[in-house]
């Protein structure tokens, strides 16, 4: 726990030094139209790799804080988001079906770029592609209804791929809101004891102050 708690603080000052930096930047007029915000949204999540046919997706939330440049028409974007994944896995045996939840605690930190389609509407649509770090700090896995029961062996590292499709709306001069879709893919094994990569897809929507 004292191992993952430095991580997480970790993770937690680098992200507040890049904002600080950024700022002074934002200040200097040299770092285009930078904002601090929140993100909220719903988690579509799955396994992809060996045995990827049992497994479907389940439902869960992301929450998280964002520091986006609004510059036009390109500019790179950080977060640092909480997410519930996992996978619905579904077996039979002797004719019976069994379903296991599995549900994993991710930190992750996303670093991307975004461009911003010149459009002279109120909504601008845009597009996202990056890569992101992340912590798994704890999986539960409960079996039809049954009493849950730990199953990550270790803390888990994971890096992968994102791209995602959008739009943004300028609601004051400060204040932005956005609406996203966003896939993600791991690269790395979800544990020691489970072969398989995280996937998910993310409805998000942001606000900026």
């Amino acid at each position: 726990m004292r191992k993952i708690s430095i991580i997480v603080l970790t993770i937690v000052s680098l992200s507040v030094v890049v904002y600080c930096q950024a700022y002074k930047k934002q200040e200097a007029g040299t770092f285009g139209s930078l904002r601090f915000g929140v993100t909220a949204g719903v988690n579509f999540a799955t396994f992809t790799g060996d045995e990827s046919d049992v497994f479907s997706r389940k439902t869960d939330f992301v929450l998280g804080v964002t520091l986006e440049n609004y510059k036009d028409p390109l500019g790179i974007n950080f977060g640092l988001l909480y997410f519930r994944k996992g996978a619905i896995a579904k077996y039979s045996f002797n004719g019976v079906s069994t379903d296991a939840t599995m549900n994993f605690d991710v930190i992750e930190v996303p670093v991307y770029l975004r461009y911003i389609f010149p459009f002279n509407g109120p909504i601008k649509p845009f597009v996202t592609l990056g890569s992101y770090m992340s912590l798994t700090i704890s999986g539960t896995q409960s079996i039809s209804g049954e009493d849950t029961q730990d199953i990550l062996s270790h803390d888990a590292y994971d890096a992968g791929v994102l791209f995602g499709f959008g739009g943004l709306m300028e609601l004051s001069k400060t204040n932005f809101l956005t609406l996203q879709v966003r896939w993600e893919q791991g690269f790395w094994d979800v544990d020691t004891d489970i072969q398989n990569k995280h996937n998910a897809i993310s409805i998000l929507s942001s606000i900026s102050f």
